[in-house]
């Protein structure tokens, strides 16, 4: 199964990422041009919920990928507005930590109602 990418209504305001159990580190850097792609399409902010519950195991080197994905444009695309990880404890919940703290805030939660209650407050503010 591979890495879902869509919006999650017609408004086009946020971008649903969905990982499978496992997944590769091209497959991931995959979703960022696509995540770009869909930012493009768009003329306001988009909020990203990147939804890991369901991975089992993280590729090889993944810590080691977090200064390129960084560096990625979709990063700091002028679309990019609140990054939400819905995400089990565990070491990706860890690595998520790590790479909200040294490159990019995420917001991590637990489950798909905290998510979207961040996003639609996040949408009232603008």
């Amino acid at each position: 199964m591979s890495i879902e990418t869509y919006w999650l209504d017609s408004t086009q305001n946020t971008l649903i990422v969905e990982y499978p159990e496992t997944f590769t580190i091209p497959e991931m850097m995959g979703v960022f041009e696509v995540g770009g792609a869909f930012m493009d399409s768009v003329d306001h902010p988009v909020i990203w919920i990147i939804d890991m519950r369901s991975v089992k195991t993280v590729p090889q080197k993944m810590l080691s990928s977090f200064p390129q994905m960084a560096r990625h444009p979709s990063i700091g695309h002028p679309n990019m507005d609140l990054t939400i990880m819905i995400m089990n404890e565990g070491l990706v919940n860890r690595l998520a930590s790590i790479f909200s703290t040294v490159y990019l805030k995420l917001e991590i939660v637990s489950d798909w109602d905290s998510a979207l209650e961040l996003a639609k407050r996040q949408i009232a503010v603008r």
